[in-house]
């Protein structure tokens, strides 16, 4: 089953895409921020991240860089 990263800071929308992917299979994870996705990437293996592209702190784009 594949690992699932959820990026947003909107939590409405990491909530809309985690059941979105959770009902179609997919085990989920998800961070509110471009900081909190690194620190969770450094502890768990993720096999696909979803990214916001507008956020506060560290964008999306941003975040892609460190990933």
């Amino acid at each position: 089953m594949a690992q699932v990263l959820v990026i947003a800071d909107e939590p409405n929308m990491r909530w809309v895409l985690q059941e979105a992917l959770g009902n179609a299979g997919y085990h989920t994870h998800a961070a509110g921020s471009g900081e909190e996705a690194l620190l969770l990437l450094a502890e768990k293996p993720i096999d696909v991240a979803i990214l916001d592209l507008k956020m506060k702190g560290m964008d999306g784009l941003a975040t892609l860089r460190q990933i």
